[in-house]
C-alpha cells in the first residue's frame, strides 16, 4: 500500500478505493472546472501517485491539493510534504498554524494578523523606533513572516551582536534578539534607528540602554482578547470542526496561567478542535495534551498495539527532553533542531540500558516462544530515532524553515502550550538529578534576566517544606567545584526566600547551608558576594537567614558585629533590586526584614535615607503625620501592605495614615491626591475607601467615591453631610434605613429622579410603600413617577385605599395613580397584578364618571335609555 492509500486508509470514515476518492474529487464543489480529467482516468493517476510517480502533476495544481486534503481531513501541509514539498520551498505568502491542526493556510499578503498583536507591529510609522517587550510564544516570528509577505520589513533573527554587520543597509528592520544579546548606543547608530524604522523585538529586561526616543508596546493579555481570538479561529475551520466557541472558551479559562502567551491560546484553540468537549471538559491542560499525544500516535501509528502505553512514553521522554535543556549545554526545547538531535534527547535512560534489537538477538538462546519474544522487547521504551519519527508522522514535530539553502532540515515541537507544561515538568525532574549536573544548568541560565525554572523549583520546594535537592547537594558538596558552588547559592537563595515568605526552614539545614556557604562566599568590604547569583535578592535572601540563625563569627556577622555601620553597606544593594522585583509581596516582606534590622540595630540614619522605611516608622509609632503621600504614589500598595503583615502590624494602619494626612492638605489639593491614590489602590481599594473620615468623604465629588466600596456608616454619614438631591450612585448602595431616614427628613426631593427610581427598584415593598404614601399624602407625585419608571408598582397595589378615597385626592396624583395602574394592565407581568390593577382601574374609572362628566372638558352625547348615571363603558 502506497503513501495515497495509507492517507485514505486514516481518513475518517476511510475511503475504500482510489475510484471512489476520484468520484468524490471531482463532485466537490471547489474542484477546478479547467480540469477536464474523467472519473477513471483520475483514479489511474490517483494509482500512480500512490507508487511515487507523475508527483509533478499534483505538485503544479495548488487547487486541486486543496480539495484532496479537504476530502482526506489532512492538514493541506502534510499533502505537500508527501509530495516532497520542504517548507522553503511553499509559498511564502502563505503560512500555516501548527498549532491549530486543521485550521486553513494563512494567506500572509491579504489576511489580517490575529487578535492579541500590538497595533503598532503593523505600521513602520510607529517605528521610531519601536521595542516590542515580549517573550517565547508572543507570535515573534508569525509578525516577521507577516511583513516580509507584504514587503514593509525585513525580519532578522540575531543571535549575536556580530551579525548586525550583516543586516540589510536599507528598509525597515524587524530584530528578534536572542535573549544573550546585548545593545549599546554604537550598535544603535550602526542600526541607523533614527534614520529608517526599526522595532526590536526583546525580552523584559533585556535592553538595558534603550534607542535614542525609543517607543516601548507589550501585547495584550490573554484573557482579554482570548474571545477575539476563537472567533479569528473559527472562521479558518471546516464546517465539520469540534470547535464550539463558547464552551471553549469556558475550558481555556480554567487552564490561562497568568503570563500565557499567543502561542499557548493557539495550541488550546486547537486543542478544543481536535479533541470532542465530551472528552475534553473533564480534563486539565496536561491530561489533554497526554489525550492529544495519544490520538496522533494512534492515527499516525497504526502498528502500535498499544497506543495509550506509546504516547505515555513519548510524554515521559519529552518531560525528560525539557529537564535536559535545563542542565545541558546549548540545547532549547523550543528551538528548532535535526532529527539527530531530538533523537538523542528523547532517548531515554531506559532505552540507553535496553537496546531491543540488542535484547531480542540476546535472548534467541533463551526457550521462549516468539510471541513470548516480542511481547518482552515491545514492553521496552522506543528508542529516540523511533519516538522522533513517531512524532514526525503525527504533526507533534513540524519542519520548520532552515536558514540557508541545502542546511539540514529542523523540526520544532508543536502545539505551543505544551512547552510551559514540559517546562513546569522538567525543573522538578532536573532536581531529580544528581546536584552537579542542575548547578551546570543553572551556570548556563542567564539571572540577571529573572530566576531561572531551577532556581523557581528550588523556591517552590523549599516553601512545599521538601528539601530532598538541598539535602543532597549539602551531602556531596564539593566547594571545588563550579556547579556546586552556583547549585549552593540557588539553594541558599531558596531558603532565604521561603523565610521571607513565613515559611518554616529546619534550623540543621539552614546552619548548614550558611556554614558551606562561608567556604565559598567571598567576603568584601563588610559584604558577603556571591559569586554567581544576582547580588541584591541573594543579599535579601542572606539576611533573612542570618536573622535566624547565627552561622557566621560576629566579625563577619552585619547583624552581630560590634561595629555601628556593619549594615550599611547592604542596605543600598538590596534597595536598588528591590524595584526590579515582580513579586509585591516578597519586596513588602523584604522591606519589613530591612525595617526590623534598622530599628535593632539603632541605624535611625538608614530609615531617614528611605521613603519606604519612614512610612512603616510612621505606622509603627502612631505618627501619620511622618508618612508620604508621594511614597503611596509610587510604591505599588501591595507591597506596603505586605510590609506591614510582616511587622504584625494590621494593613488598615496605612490608609488610616494616609486620609489622616490628606485631612492635613489645604482643600483644594485633596481631590487630586484621593484620585492619585485610587489609581494606585488596585485590591486595596476597598480596605482604603473604609479608612476614610467622613467629613473628608462628603467633601469630595461623587465621581471620586467608590460607594460599592464604602460601609453603612459612611454612607449614612454621607448621606446626611451631602446636599440634596443625593445622586443615584450613592443610592445604589446606601442602606434602607438611610434612604428612610433622608426622606423622613426632607421627603423625597432629598433624593433626584434617577435616586428615586434606583431605590424604588432595589426595594419594591418597602421603599415603595414610601414613596406610594407620600405621593398619596403630602402630594408628592415624584414618588409615583418613581414607581412607574422602576416598573414596581405592582408591588403596592395591596396598598392602595379604595377607589372612593382615591376620587378625594388632587388630580395629579389621582391621574398619577391610573396611569401607573394603565401601566401594569398593559405590562406582561404575573397574571395576578394585572388583574387586580384591571380591577382596581375600573372601580376608581366608574367612582370617576360623574365628576368627568360633569367636568366641561369632557362632551358625552346621550343615547336612548342612557339615564346620565353609568360610566359609558
Amino acid at each position: 500500500m502506497g503513501w495515497l492509500r495509507d492517507l485514505m486508509a486514516r481518513s475518517t470514515p476511510p475511503i475504500a478505493s482510489l475510484g471512489e476518492l476520484a468520484r468524490l474529487s471531482l463532485a466537490h464543489r471547489d474542484w477546478p472546472d479547467r480540469s477536464r480529467i474523467q472519473e477513471r482516468s483520475l483514479s489511474a493517476l490517483f494509482s500512480k501517485l500512490d507508487r511515487g510517480q507523475e508527483l509533478d502533476w499534483l505538485r503544479d495544481r495548488p487547487e486541486e491539493q486543496v480539495v484532496i486534503a479537504e476530502i482526506l481531513r489532512l492538514p493541506l501541509l502534510d499533502l505537500k510534504t508527501q509530495l516532497g514539498e520542504k517548507p522553503g520551498t511553499v509559498d511564502v505568502r502563505r503560512m500555516r498554524l501548527w498549532d491549530v491542526r486543521f485550521a486553513r493556510e494563512l494567506d500572509l499578503a491579504r489576511e489580517d494578523l490575529p487578535p492579541g498583536l500590538p497595533p503598532e507591529l503593523t505600521a513602520r510609522t510607529e517605528w521610531s523606533p519601536l521595542v516590542w517587550v515580549t517573550s517565547d510564544g508572543a507570535g515573534r516570528g508569525l509578525v516577521g513572516k507577516w511583513l516580509t509577505a507584504r514587503g514593509l520589513a525585513h525580519f532578522c533573527p540575531v543571535s549575536q551582536t556580530t551579525e548586525l554587520r550583516k543586516l540589510p543597509t536599507r528598509g525597515a528592520l524587524l530584530l528578534d534578539l536572542d535573549p544573550r544579546v546585548e545593545l549599546d548606543e554604537a550598535d544603535f547608530e550602526e542600526l541607523r534607528v533614527s534614520q529608517r524604522p526599526v522595532c526590536f523585538a526583546a525580552r523584559e529586561g533585556q535592553l538595558g540602554v534603550l534607542p535614542p526616543g525609543a517607543r516601548i508596546v507589550r501585547s495584550a493579555p490573554a484573557s482579554s482578547y482570548l474571545s477575539q481570538l476563537i472567533d479569528w479561529i473559527r472562521e479558518r475551520l471546516g464546517a465539520d470542526s469540534n470547535l464550539d466557541p463558547d464552551r471553549s472558551e469556558t475550558w481555556i479559562r480554567r487552564q490561562l496561567g497568568p503570563d500565557a502567551s499567543l502561542g499557548e491560546l493557539l495550541g488550546m484553540i486547537g486543542l478544543t478542535d481536535e479533541i470532542p468537549h465530551a472528552e475534553l471538559h473533564r480534563l486539565n491542560l496536561e491530561a489533554a495534551l497526554k489525550k492529544l499525544l495519544e490520538r496522533r500516535l494512534r492515527e499516525a501509528n497504526p502498528e502500535e498495539s498499544a497506543p495509550a502505553r506509546f504516547a505515555a512514553v513519548a510524554f515521559d521522554a519529552l518531560t525528560e527532553a525539557a529537564a535536559r535543556t535545563l542542565v545541558d549545554t546549548g540545547l532549547s526545547l523550543p528551538s528548532a533542531l535535526p532529527l539527530d538531535a531530538w533523537s538523542r534527547l528523547l532517548d531515554s535512560r531506559a532505552a540507553e540500558l535496553a537496546d531491543p534489537v540488542w535484547l531480542e538477538s540476546a535472548l534467541r538462546g533463551v526457550d521462549l516462544t516468539a510471541k513470548e519474544l516480542k511481547r518482552i522487547t515491545g514492553a521496552l521504551p522506543p528508542r529516540g530515532h523511533k519516538l522522533a519519527r513517531a512524532l514526525i508522522s503525527a504533526s507533534l514535530l513540524h519542519p520548520s524553515s532552515p536558514g540557508e539553502s541545502g542546511a539540514e532540515e529542523l523540526y520544532t515541537l508543536t502545539p505551543y502550550c505544551l512547552l510551559p507544561v514540559l517546562r513546569k515538568r522538567a525543573a522538578r525532574e532536573a532536581l531529580g538529578l544528581s546536584p552537579s549536573a542542575w548547578g551546570q544548568g543553572l551556570l548556563r541560565e542567564l539571572p540577571e534576566r529573572g530566576h531561572s525554572p531551577l532556581q523557581e523549583e528550588l523556591e517552590r520546594l523549599a516553601s512545599e517544606e521538601n528539601f530532598s535537592a538541598h539535602e543532597e547537594l549539602l551531602e556531596s558538596f564539593d566547594e571545588s567545584l563550579p556547579e556546586h558552588g552556583a547549585a549552593l547559592e540557588a539553594a541558599l537563595e531558596s531558603l532565604g526566600i521561603s523565610t521571607l515568605h513565613g515559611h518554616s526552614v529546619p534550623e540543621e539545614l539552614a546552619l548548614e547551608t550558611l556554614r558551606s556557604f562561608r567556604r565559598v562566599g567571598v567576603y568584601l568590604e563588610g559584604l558577603w558576594e556571591p559569586r554567581f547569583r544576582p547580588v541584591g535578592r541573594f543579599s535579601a535572601a542572606l539576611l533573612a537567614l542570618i536573622e535566624h540563625h547565627a552561622a557566621f563569627p560576629p566579625a563577619l556577622d552585619p547583624l552581630r558585629s560590634e561595629r555601628s555601620d556593619a549594615l550599611a553597606p547592604w542596605i543600598p544593594r538590596i534597595v536598588s533590586w528591590l524595584p526590579m522585583e515582580s513579586d509585591g509581596e516578597l519586596q513588602g516582606a523584604v522591606w519589613a526584614l530591612l525595617f526590623r534590622l534598622s530599628v535593632a540595630s539603632s541605624h535611625e540614619t538608614l530609615i531617614d535615607d528611605h521613603p519606604v522605611l519612614r512610612l512603616l516608622r510612621a505606622a509603627s509609632i502612631g505618627r501619620p503625620e511622618l508618612a508620604s503621600l508621594e511614597v503611596l504614589q509610587r510604591v505599588p500598595w501591595t507591597v506596603l501592605t505586605s510590609a506591614l503583615e510582616s511587622l504584625e502590624m494590621p494593613p488598615r494602619t496605612l490608609f488610616v495614615d494616609a486620609w489622616n494626612v490628606l485631612r492635613s492638605l489645604p482643600p483644594s489639593e485633596i481631590p487630586g491626591w484621593v484620585e492619585e491614590l485610587t489609581d494606585k489602590a488596585g485590591d486595596h481599594l476597598e480596605a482604603f475607601f473604609r479608612a476614610a473620615p467622613d467629613a473628608v468623604l462628603a467633601a469630595l465629588e461623587p465621581r471620586l467615591i467608590p460607594f460599592e466600596h464604602l460601609l453603612p456608616h459612611q454612607l449614612d454619614a454621607l448621606a446626611d453631610m451631602t446636599p440634596a438631591p443625593l445622586p443615584r450612585a450613592l443610592a445604589l448602595h446606601c442602606p434602607l434605613t438611610t434612604a428612610q431616614r433622608c426622606v423622613q427628613r426632607a421627603g423625597l426631593g432629598a433624593f433626584s429622579p434617577d435616586a428615586l427610581t434606583t431605590l424604588a427598584a432595589r426595594f419594591p415593598v418597602a421603599f415603595g410603600r414610601i414613596c406610594l404614601w407620600r405621593a398619596l399624602t403630602d402630594g408628592e407625585a415624584d414618588g409615583l413617577e418613581a414607581l412607574r419608571r422602576a416598573r414596581t408598582f405592582h408591588a403596592v397595589l395591596d396598598e392602595l385605599p379604595s377607589p372612593r378615597d382615591l376620587v378625594g385626592l388632587p388630580e395629579p396624583i389621582r391621574d398619577g395613580v391610573r396611569r401607573a395602574l394603565l401601566d401594569e394592565v398593559r405590562a406582561p407581568g404575573a397574571p395576578s397584578a394585572r388583574e387586580t390593577a384591571y380591577r382596581i382601574l375600573s372601580e376608581l374609572d366608574r367612582a370617576l364618571w360623574p365628576l368627568l362628566k360633569a367636568s366641561s372638558s369632557l362632551r358625552v352625547t346621550r343615547g336612548p335609555g342612557d339615564d346620565g348615571t353609568q360610566c359609558p363603558t
